[in-house]
């Protein structure tokens, strides 16, 4: 009898220990997960706001691409005006014409020069915009791996939840 009683204790404790160690175990992988969860949060955060400035920097680049597109049409709408005015001059005497030649085509190379400057502003900042485009599509994949990954510790921890769980059931039908 007194040996019974010596394996009883002996077997309690050995419970105890392996109770304590369940607990641990349980503990540090809560942790541990806890911890990459909020890293992994805290990347997507920060991905996340990169987006919004990117979007932001094609907004502008796109409202730049916009104001360029309407000087060009009123660079353009002014240089057919002053083709116009051309024509009408051709019917005054040839005095006149000479003097207004000079004028307008003085003027004609400035709005050149202009349409050459928007033309060039147009072609910058359609590569801006291409550039803005391909670091969105990066970055919008980056986004997608990231909530991929995000989802994946999601389930690992449900996974690991319902494993506890388990565990609490069976301690509990050996306890009870």
């Amino acid at each position: 009898m007194v040996k019974s009683s010596f394996m009883n204790k002996n077997v309690n404790l050995v419970l105890l220990f392996l109770i304590f160690v369940v607990i641990a175990i349980v503990a540090g992988g809560t942790v541990y997960f806890q911890e990459e969860f909020y890293n992994l949060t805290g990347n997507y955060l920060v991905k996340t706001t990169e987006l919004d400035n990117t979007t932001l920097n094609l907004n502008k680049c796109k409202t730049d691409y916009e104001k360029s597109q309407i000087n060009l049409n009123s660079t353009l709408t002014l240089t057919e005006k002053e083709k116009s005015d051309l024509r009408k001059v051709y019917t005054v005497t040839k005095t006149e014409l000479e003097g207004d030649i000079g004028y307008l085509n003085s003027s004609l190379e400035a709005t050149k020069e202009e349409l050459f400057s928007t033309a060039n502003q147009l072609f910058d900042t359609t590569k801006r915009l291409n550039d803005a485009n391909a670091d969105i599509t990066i970055l919008e994949s980056e986004k997608r791996t990231l909530k991929n990954r995000v989802d994946d510790l999601s389930d690992d921890v449900d996974n690991l939840e319902d494993q506890v769980s388990s565990l609490q059931s069976q301690l509990d039908s050996c306890s009870g």
